[in-house]
């Protein structure tokens, strides 16, 4: 596993799963505004959006849409 994969490296190449699993393996710890708390909500806000995609949840989608739009942003600045 490469060590030195960036949340931005990770976003560009679909790599969140990647970057968690590193964060947790260098013993970075899950605080408030960390990039590793910003990493686990983006993974989990793909994979909901994954699983909403094949139902017929319309609304629900739209607001996870939503959500993982202003998670990105807010990823990006840092």
């Amino acid at each position: 596993m490469e060590l030195d994969l960036t949340l931005s490296e990770a976003l560009a190449a679909d790599r969140l799963d990647d970057f968690v699993r590193q964060e947790v393996a260098l013993g970075a710890e899950l605080v408030r505004g960390s990039q590793l708390e910003r990493a686990l909500a983006l993974l989990i806000t793909q994979r909901w959006r994954a699983g909403y995609r094949h139902s017929g949840h319309r609304a629900a989608r739209m607001q996870l849409d939503k959500v993982a739009r202003n998670i990105s942003r807010g990823a990006q600045t840092f």
